[in-house]
């Protein structure tokens, strides 16, 4: 009995921490919605503030972080007129969600720095890639993300049926509809994933992949840094 009280008493509290709502700020950042922090209203008018003087302005890490210290120097005073947010924030969050030009699509999608990469490969470098099959991104000229036409694209999709609906035609996506538009093979190269322990180890060292993955930044590292196309550049690629 007294184990389950104790369970029952931490239940909430456990609850309550894991849904805290999250609040995006143009498609790019999340910070909590409790009406106690009052960074989230100063936060959302920095950007408007930002972006009203650069359209093309991406919510990077560093400026999210910047942001963070520029509200902790704040007056309390000043401080306090973010605290009193509510009414205001909860008007515009019903306005937006009705809208469907203001919803959001929540990507790590950056095609600007992948073409800044394509540009600075070497003739060695780029040949590698085409023999792996990734010729077509070398021709990606996309340099910006449009989320209108993302978020248009995932409200065409119907995941119970595994389709695409446009103009009235269905479009069934498998792994030839996307070797087909993407121009990637679909298959042709064997993949070991096995290996001799101290290959392994090199390539974790080389890589350094964390619980969440490898990083992306690391990737690019190497690909920049690497003087050939040799078997670790292509699994860069």
């Amino acid at each position: 009995m007294d184990s389950q009280q104790r369970k029952r008493k931490r239940q909430p509290g456990g609850l309550q921490k894991k849904s805290a709502p999250i609040l995006r700020a143009n498609g790019q950042d999340a910070v909590p919605t409790s009406s106690t922090y009052g960074f989230v209203s100063y936060f959302i008018e920095e950007v408007k503030r930002l972006r009203s003087e650069n359209s093309d302005l991406s919510v990077t890490l560093g400026l999210r972080k910047h942001i963070g210290k520029t509200y902790k120097e704040l007056p309390p005073e000043q401080k306090a007129r973010y605290k009193r947010r509510d009414e205001r924030m909860g008007n515009s969050g019903n306005s937006n969600s009705h809208s469907g030009d203001n919803e959001i699509v929540e990507t790590k999608c950056v095609p600007e720095r992948f073409c800044a990469l394509g540009k600075s490969l070497s003739e060695e470098k780029k040949k590698a890639i085409r023999e792996i099959g990734f010729e077509s991104l070398l021709e990606l000229r996309c340099g910006k993300l449009k989320r209108k036409l993302c978020h248009w694209f995932v409200n065409q999709f119907k995941p119970e049926r595994n389709i695409i609906e446009l103009h009235g035609q269905k479009l069934e996506l498998c792994p030839k509809m996307f070797s087909k538009i993407m121009g990637v093979k679909d298959g042709g190269m064997a993949i070991k994933i096995n290996g001799a322990s101290d290959h392994i180890d090199e390539v974790r060292r080389i890589f350094k992949p964390t619980v969440k993955g490898i990083r992306i930044r690391t990737l690019e590292e190497l690909i920049e840094q690497l003087d050939e196309a040799n078997k670790i550049f292509k699994v860069c690629g």
